[in-house]
């Protein structure tokens, strides 16, 4: 899933979002485990 954009840990084992998961997120997010910073994932692209 790749690195935090706040402490650059791996994400994973963080929580994962899809968008419109929570009814207002446009964009999937990852939630840091580590220090609790959404990171936008980007989908669809390989």
């Amino acid at each position: 899933m790749g690195e935090c954009i706040n402490c650059q840990q791996d994400l994973a084992g963080s929580d994962f979002t899809p968008a419109w998961a929570d009814g207002s997120n446009s964009e999937a997010y990852c939630v840091c485990r580590h220090c609790g910073t959404r990171n936008i994932v980007e989908t669809g692209q390989e």
